[in-house]
């Protein structure tokens, strides 16, 4: 005689296990560590408040700026930790020049300019011009300036344009001459904060600006991003089983067939 079994219907419910969580937090600490130790590349960004503007020699350029306009910034960068001076002597320290293979970007009014590669140059307790006291100085600069304007980009000569930005601090700025990747340490450069742009039409015509650089934060790397997602991702994931994560198990209830040589009360 042969018998029908029923179980009962199972909802399966999602749970949230600590154990991912703990794993996603571990690797991105590592990954974290790891891109520290290799200084990865670093994004700034800025806003300055134009101070000056020089009109030497008027063209057209297709960007409009004044005294008093807010303009915005930012430049991707590799830091260096380590002590880059290098002497004229056996005391005096003169810094060090770094080569930026990355962006820096200025938008001036809804019109960007920017230079594909420029350099930092850095200084360490040494003399910078129109200070009497011995400074730090970080010094991004570079030409190449291109406007990314249709009728800017036809006027301005991008091999005689350029930019420079001046950041003076008293001499604990910086412990030795390096590149910080904090934007702390950039911001305790407070003596001088500026950032002078020159655009020029390669025919006599020259016009720029100096602006009053404000404080420096970070724009998070895509990497960095891509690790918190995953974190945030692998902690609320649920533990699922065979079935699903919270569905009703539709296979039930199973009817399993049996015989009377197998059943006994023991397998109710």
């Amino acid at each position: 005689m042969n018998g029908i079994l029923f179980q009962r219907r199972k909802w399966i419910t999602p749970r949230v296990s600590g154990l991912p969580f703990l794993a996603a937090l571990s690797v991105a600490f590592l990954l974290g560590a790891q891109v520290t130790l290799q200084a990865a590349p670093m994004t700034f960004a800025f806003e300055a408040e134009i101070s000056s503007v020089s009109l030497g020699i008027p063209f057209d350029s297709g960007i409009d700026f004044s005294v008093g306009d807010t303009i915005s910034g930012q430049f991707t960068f590799e830091p260096f930790e380590e002590d880059c001076a290098v002497t004229s002597g056996p005391i005096q320290p003169l810094g060090c020049t770094r080569l930026q293979s990355n962006t820096f970007l200025v938008d001036v009014n809804g019109t960007e300019i920017e230079s594909s590669s420029y350099e930092i140059n850095v200084l360490n307790n040494g003399g910078v011009t129109g200070f009497p006291q011995l400074t730090d100085l970080l010094q991004p600069r570079g030409g190449g300036l291109m406007s990314q304007s249709a009728a800017g980009s036809i006027n301005i000569d991008s091999a005689s344009s350029g930019f420079s930005m001046s950041l003076v601090g008293p001499t604990d700025s910086i412990e030795f001459a390096s590149i910080p990747g904090s934007p702390l340490a950039w911001n305790q450069f407070n003596l001088e904060r500026s950032l002078n742009i020159t655009l020029r039409d390669g025919h006599g015509g020259a016009i720029g600006f100096q602006a009053d650089v404000s404080q420096f934060f970070v724009i998070p790397e895509p990497s960095c991003l891509c690790l918190a997602i995953l974190a945030l991702a692998t902690c609320t994931a649920p533990r699922c089983g065979r079935v699903g994560c919270g569905q009703i198990n539709n296979d039930f209830p199973v009817q399993k067939e049996f015989s009377n040589e197998s059943f006994t009360e023991d397998k109710l």
